[in-house]
């Protein structure tokens, strides 16, 4: 094939280059910044749009972070030329003089349509300290590309300029006079096209001509588990990458003094709007992973596999195998950003096999799906070292008897009335105010409760199989949203037996509910003492709260007495 490959350097400190293979024309600014992109003739990078406060607004495939709630860009020190042949080119942007080191990759093949790219990030100051987020941002011309595609839904977005025309209910939440175009209510949020990064391969825009697509062949690095989900696309035609955020629960980041870390690559694929194109060469991208071009001694070539079989005594469809680096936290959304994580479901046997893993120290971690077990079980610590270890039968043992359950646990809202829906800020308000669930008569319980009334559960003394021990109520929150966004209190609940109340705890403000997720926000188990002795013949438990609730399963167990 006949090399049109073309690098050129340029700009007052040599940090401005111009990339040409053919089918694609890149030209970066000093700072990394897109100023040009040119696909097969058509440019995409006109008429760029923002937010009046953006200071971004007319940028494109930038690479920020932010601290303490402010934008660090990158400020490149250094263009770096790592490859330049007749197959490929490879520069890098590099930043060592903000607090978090970065190189920000660009790797384009000959006769291509297709830009690569990774982060590489360092701790550059050798001690402590938090991040908010690190991503990169691709705003293009909407014009071109107007329709989103998050791998679960696919819609019109709107420009920020007739979003902003409506009525503002909250952080980037309107609602507009043609609403409906855009979002499934009257009410449009850039939240609204979210998704969780386990269940998608590729996002993007796309229009009549073209269509750009991000594809993530591996998500190892993004950490979090399968019930990661973040920003992927919404107005103005932009397309996000966000390789580390607290958005939905994940909390900030605090960075340690030896972090070092490579982040992706991921690919940015341009074709002419075709999904099923883009699909097939996301495939493509997964069967070539690990990348051999990769020659960084951070990124590993050398992959392997762990399987193995997982046997419980509880009722389950099956079980969520997690494999982690950090042994911090028993909730896998918070075993985030610093490590390397892996995870799969096994199959009806209990069977699994995790492919793809780096070599090194492991902690397996298991939560079963459509249970009556709650607990996020730590089962093994694994030493990754071989092509392929199977670690053989692992057991989960009942600890519990249950007496009834509202629901079936699967660490998100599956299985509650409206957690089908599309993501919708309108959904909060859907919901009942006040709720009387009777457990032998009674099967709908809602995905979310908010702070209008009081939800009750109503259960009888025969109905417990009574013999004077005490039971544990088991709530299974799949979120906790505080009600609004001015302060930081949290969410409180309070739990009353027979109008006695008999907990009262604080949860941490994940903005999930209020930002119209529907599954999952932060996770939480919260197992609270009911005495044999305040049990009556009829029975009622109360919960109130001053935020939202999003609801995975509640639960009445009883310990098994050997």
């Amino acid at each position: 094939m006949k090399a049109n490959l073309r690098l050129k350097i340029s700009g007052k400190n040599s940090r401005a280059a111009l990339i040409d293979n053919g089918q694609l024309q890149v030209s970066f600014d000093e700072q990394g910044k897109v100023k040009h992109l040119r696909y097969q003739g058509l440019e995409l990078l006109t008429n760029l749009a923002g937010e009046p406060g953006d200071p971004d607004k007319r940028h494109s495939f930038y690479c920020d972070y932010h601290q303490a709630g402010k934008t660090v860009n990158l400020q490149p020190s250094a263009l770096k030329i790592i490859e330049k042949s007749a197959a490929r080119i490879h520069i890098a942007y590099i930043d060592d003089t903000n607090e978090l080191g970065i190189e920000y990759h660009i790797i384009i093949n000959n006769n291509d349509s297709a830009i690569y790219s990774y982060v590489k990030a360092w701790n550059n100051v050798h001690r402590k300290f938090k991040i908010n987020e690190l991503r990169t941002v691709y705003r293009l011309n909407r014009s071109l590309v107007p329709i989103s595609y998050n791998g679960e839904r696919t819609g019109l977005q709107p420009t920020s300029a007739h979003m902003m025309q409506g009525q503002k209910l909250q952080d980037e939440t309107y609602l507009m006079p043609d609403g409906s175009l855009y979002d499934s209510s009257m009410i449009y949020s850039k939240y609204d096209y979210a998704g969780y990064l386990s269940k998608t391969d590729l996002w993007g825009q796309f229009g009549q001509k073209l269509g750009f697509w991000l594809i993530l062949p591996d998500k190892s690095a993004y950490g979090c588990g399968p019930l990661n989900q973040d920003l992927l696309v919404h107005y103005d035609a932009i397309v996000l990458n966000y390789m580390v955020s607290e958005h939905f629960g994940k909390g900030v980041f605090e960075v340690q003094p030896d972090f070092n870390k490579i982040f992706g690559p991921w690919c940015i694929y341009l074709n002419n709007g075709d999904l099923a194109d883009a699909k097939k060469r996301a495939d493509h991208e997964k069967t070539a992973w690990p990348y051999e071009w990769v020659k960084d001694p951070d990124y590993a070539q050398t992959l392997y596999q762990v399987q193995g079989k997982i046997y419980s005594e509880y009722r389950h469809k099956n079980c969520t195998v997690i494999l982690t680096d950090t042994k911090a936290d028993q909730v896998p959304l918070n075993q985030q950003k610093a490590g390397f994580m892996y995870y799969t479901d096994t199959n009806a046997a209990g069977e699994f096999n995790i492919a793809h893993i780096r070599p090194g120290k492991y902690f397996l971690y298991v939560y079963e799906n459509y249970a009556d077990d709650l607990a996020t079980h730590l089962l093994k610590e694994v030493i990754v070292t071989d092509h392929n270890l199977d670690l053989g039968l692992l057991k989960i043992k009942r600890t519990t008897t249950t007496i009834w359950q509202i629901g079936l646990c699967t660490h998100t809202t599956a299985g509650m009335k409206f957690s089908e829906q599309l993501r919708n800020y309108s959904w909060l308000d859907l919901v009942p105010a006040n709720w009387d669930y009777d457990i032998e008569k009674d099967a709908e319980w809602y995905y979310l409760q908010n702070d209008r009334g009081r939800w009750q559960i109503h259960f009888s003394k025969k109905s417990l199989q009574f013999d004077g021990r005490d039971y544990e109520l088991q709530l299974s929150f799949a979120g906790t949203s505080q009600k609004d966004m001015t302060n930081d209190n949290g969410c409180t609940v309070k739990i009353a037996l027979n109008g006695t109340t008999i907990a009262t705890k604080i949860f941490p403000n994940d903005r999930a509910a209020y930002r119209s997720a529907m599954k999952s926000g932060g996770y939480h188990l919260w197992q609270i003492k009911l005495p044999a002795a305040a049990v009556l013949n009829n029975n009622v438990i109360s919960i109130t709260t001053d935020g939202y609730l999003m609801y995975d399963t509640i639960s009445l167990v009883k310990s098994i007495i050997d």
